[in-house]
């Protein structure tokens, strides 16, 4: 008896971990959740009901992955950003639409980068007034938190603009609250640059710097 109640204990440990590997990552459209501690804010609930309808990029992010491995495939041979799922499921890259009426698209494609502090954004921000695409990341919500990073992949012919780089932003009630630009966040939500603190993003939406 008491070797069967060993063997039936080691069985279930090793479901519970096999069920755990085999979650898949994201939400989107098709009912897939991140699990673990990415997934706070799926735990006992759903994702904030902006970011409801996007699969989401695990972090912590490996921008040198993305931009050599992912980019290709969102500017194709047009150079022109466009939507892809070619990229997962290490990244779930999307461009704002501006027919579309999808708000969190709306908050990265009206926000004025420029005006947050992001260098050399003048010649894409507004994205939707420039007409310049904006290609963003959503990420695992802290909470109420959407965190989504915007780059500007869209081809620059002849230097006529600056090409900005990549900003997170962190969206709460509806807007955008904060941004922050030269570091990558972890999966405690923690932005690091080559291993300093430079930020962590708080339950209010704020980077607390």
């Amino acid at each position: 008896m008491r070797w069967f109640l060993i063997l039936s204990w080691v069985t279930a440990s090793l479901a519970a971990v096999t069920a755990r590997a085999d979650a898949p990552q994201g939400t989107g459209k098709d009912g897939s959740m991140m699990v673990g501690r990415t997934a706070i804010a799926a735990v006992g609930g759903v994702a904030p009901p902006i970011a409801a309808s996007y699969k989401f990029t695990p972090l912590p992010l490996n921008f040198d992955r993305y931009f050599s491995a992912c980019r290709p495939k969102i500017v194709g041979k047009t150079g022109n950003p466009q939507t892809t799922d070619k990229c997962a499921p290490a990244f779930y890259p999307y461009v704002a639409d501006p027919k579309s009426s999808d708000a969190l698209m709306k908050l990265v494609g009206n926000h004025d980068y420029a005006k947050g502090g992001q260098e050399y954004a003048g010649g894409f921000s507004p994205p939707f007034r420039q007409k310049t695409a904006a290609t963003f990341l959503v990420f695992p919500p802290l909470k109420q938190v959407v965190l989504v990073r915007v780059d500007d992949f869209g081809r620059v012919r002849n230097e006529e603009r600056d090409v900005m780089s990549g900003v997170y932003l962190s969206i709460a009630g509806g807007k955008v609250v904060d941004q922050i630009s030269g570091c990558h966040f972890n999966r405690d939500y923690v932005c690091l640059d080559d291993g300093r603190v430079v930020a962590r993003l708080l339950d209010s939406g704020k980077m607390q710097r």
